[in-house]
């Protein structure tokens, strides 16, 4: 077998006999970062004796074209790319940019039930975890998931407390919610801000002072005086 293939495919998935050359040309694409390529070799040896190896090289290489197409702005392609490494469980390979990739298509009841689905089955990496349930959160108060919080048995053992205190988290977040709501809902009342849907301008609002919170507590903003800081909060609120 080719080093490049013993390389990138994964410790106790390498076949005994040696590659063939469309075998070494697959392996060589996903390395170099070459996923279009990648994927037509791989479907190629997928449909010839459909090695599990093969198969999850296939799914890496799908994924590496879907972070490709999201950056540019393809969610809709990027989705349908995503959408093809899932498991038998459903679950993709990169469950965060899924859901995101659902989120920015309008979809965002299906995105807050997958973003669920994907943490309670244990099936997110850890590197990107904490944003998921993040976004879980902050997509459950817009689209209310009706199988968010299914029942106690469902979750294993181990995980029960910390099922408890994220739907204990879960239900604060969306009391918090109701006063910025109530805020736009007088405003609109009194006339002082457009017509619309109350709760998604709440959400808009209460998402920036989130933002600029979160950026002023960690210090990342480039001014150092609380003026220059409320000058920006006042011009990010339209207010300058």
């Amino acid at each position: 077998m080719s080093s490049a293939l013993r390389q990138h495919l994964p410790q106790g998935l390498l076949p005994e006999a040696s590659p063939s050359p469309l075998a070494s040309r697959a392996a060589d694409a996903l390395r170099r970062g070459d996923f279009k390529e990648a994927i037509e070799l791989f479907r190629r040896l997928v449909k010839q004796d459909g090695r599990p190896e093969w198969r999850t090289a296939l799914a890496d290489a799908y994924a590496g074209r879907a972070r490709i197409l999201a950056a540019k702005g393809m969610f809709e392609e990027a989705e349908v790319a995503l959408s093809k490494t899932a498991g038998p469980d459903g679950t993709v390979r990169d469950p965060l940019l899924y859901v995101k990739c659902l989120f920015k298509l309008g979809r965002t009841q299906k995105a807050a039930e997958l973003a669920v689905r994907y943490l309670e089955n244990d099936q997110v990496p850890t590197a990107s975890a904490s944003q998921l349930a993040e976004l879980a959160a902050a997509l459950w108060l817009i689209a209310p998931a009706p199988q968010a919080f299914p029942a106690a048995q469902a979750f294993p053992a181990d995980r029960q407390s910390e099922k408890a205190k994220w739907v204990e988290c879960a239900a604060a977040a969306q009391r918090c919610f109701q006063t910025p709501l109530g805020f736009v809902r007088d405003c609109q009342a009194a006339h002082q801000m457009p017509a619309g849907d109350p709760e998604r301008l709440a959400y808009h609002a209460w998402s920036l002072v989130h933002g600029i919170g979160k950026l002023a507590n960690a210090g990342q903003f480039l001014w150092r005086s609380r003026a220059e800081v409320l000058r920006f909060c006042a011009f990010s609120m339209g207010g300058a």
